[in-house]
């Protein structure tokens, strides 16, 4: 599924088919990380692979650090929801998780490295 979709649509989406699971202002804020952006929780990943919905993993060819421009650039251009992974402590990126084919595609083309998708979508 390539998402077109707010967080918020997802969100209730998920909320109509399981209705019991949570409130929906509750719901928002246990399935996703920021107000703004597409970034799961552990939760979030977990009842979206719940309801079905296909996740694609990228593992990066090259290292690089997750900082926070990174991370405000991916709030604003991310269209799917994801989740990233660290190794350690040292902040370098060793799995991102999509649900978006298109983004994954992207990404994949980018070898993983999100700074140039990135610089790729805001084009």
């Amino acid at each position: 599924m390539t998402f077109k979709m707010s967080k918020e649509t997802i969100t209730r989406y998920i909320l109509d088919r399981k209705p019991n699971l949570y409130d929906y202002e509750i719901a928002l804020k246990v399935w996703w990380r920021t107000e703004r952006g597409m970034e799961l929780t552990a939760s979030g990943r977990s009842i979206l692979m719940l309801m079905g919905f296909t996740m694609y993993n990228v593992i990066p060819k090259d290292e690089y650090i997750l900082s926070g421009r990174l991370l405000l650039n991916l709030e604003r251009y991310m269209t799917c929801p994801f989740c990233i992974y660290l190794k350690g402590y040292d902040g370098f990126v060793s799995v991102i998780e999509l649900f978006g084919e298109k983004e994954k595609i992207l990404l994949e083309l980018c070898d993983g490295n999100l700074n140039r998708f990135i610089q790729m979508v805001k084009a």
